[in-house]
């Protein structure tokens, strides 16, 4: 299983200059510390999770690493015009030497966003896989002839063409009309860091149910993340800053109410992967059962010096692989 890191540019300290530079200071050490991916987030209209220009970011973290991966998580694709999306992508992955990890979604329990962009409900899938249909086509495929329902081209070549023969692609869904997509076109799957055990391998069951060998995903979950002497001083850590990034993001129209709130503080802490070193091994363990290929670590502390080392902690100690998790 690779480990990677989940970051959504949160602005801890309301000043977005410094949250740029803090946070592309972390993703500097990923890289030196030789975790395997770096996964940023697209999202819009926050002060706090000031990442509305995907392209832009993982530009610029390609750019000072050498060797991580550089993942999208996600595109929202229904926001954005395929053929952008998919010159953006080529470029990356030439910038990055052919590191780019490409991930698609609809647009999340986001309404204001999909409301702003003007794409809700069926139409946000169906954007969003009609575009993957022509994103595919653009990056392997030259003089491109296509007719959609929202999207049409005729014999069009984008450049620059990519470095990856195929780039590796995921999509960001818990819905049967994607996942089944996902499996015919052979494409690698995410899981939201809200979503438990159960939902993950429901994920995956369903996958393999439409895939014509009954092949396994590439998995790429993300997990809320805090290493600590113990268990109850890695979840107390973690409160706070879970409960800020809770009132931060619901405040703006981010996740739901009721019973599927996304960003319910006892789920992000009981499907995290927070604890001691001992628990967060165990929790890496579990999270490999269930399928997950990749696990992207979103730390869950307002302090950069403490992200910093407990990702020391990853790169040295929490390798979910050790007998001692078996």
């Amino acid at each position: 299983m690779k480990l990677g890191l989940f970051l959504i540019m949160e602005n801890w300290d309301d000043d977005i200059p410094r949250a740029y530079a803090e946070h592309m200071e972390t993703i500097r050490q990923a890289d030196g510390l030789g975790l395997d991916d770096l996964w940023l987030a697209e999202h819009h209209f926050s002060d706090y999770s000031v990442s509305p220009s995907l392209t832009g970011l993982l530009a610029y973290a390609a750019g000072i690493t050498s060797r991580i991966r550089i993942g999208a998580a996600a595109y929202l694709l229904p926001f954005h015009d395929p053929v952008t999306v998919a010159e953006d992508v080529a470029t990356l992955d030439i910038l990055s030497g052919g590191r780019m990890l490409f991930g698609a979604a609809k647009g999340g329990p986001f309404e204001r966003q999909k409301a702003q962009f003007g794409v809700e409900g069926d139409e946000a899938r169906e954007r969003m896989l009609e575009g993957m249909d022509f994103v595919q086509r653009l990056l392997t495929e030259e003089s491109v002839d296509f007719s959609g329902e929202h999207y049409s081209a005729e014999d069009l070549t984008v450049y620059p063409r990519p470095l990856q023969t195929r780039i590796p692609t995921f999509i960001a869904s818990r819905d049967e009309t994607a996942i089944s997509y996902a499996a015919a076109h052979g494409f690698g799957l995410m899981a939201a860091h809200a979503w438990d055990l159960v939902r993950i391998r429901n994920q995956v069951a369903t996958y393999r149910e439409h895939h014509v060998e009954e092949a396994y995903p590439e998995l790429m979950a993300s997990r809320s993340f805090l290493v600590a002497d113990t268990d109850e001083a890695a979840r107390e850590a973690a409160r706070p800053h879970i409960r800020r990034f809770r009132k931060r993001m619901s405040r703006q129209g981010f996740g739901r109410r009721g019973k599927d709130d996304f960003f319910n503080e006892d789920r992000l802490l009981a499907n995290g992967v927070i604890g001691s070193p001992e628990t967060c091994r165990q929790r890496l363990a579990e999270l490999a059962e269930a399928g997950v290929t990749r696990v992207a670590l979103k730390p869950v502390t307002h302090d950069h010096v403490q992200v910093r080392e407990c990702l020391s902690t990853v790169a040295s100690e929490l390798d979910p692989e050790q007998e001692s998790c078996t």
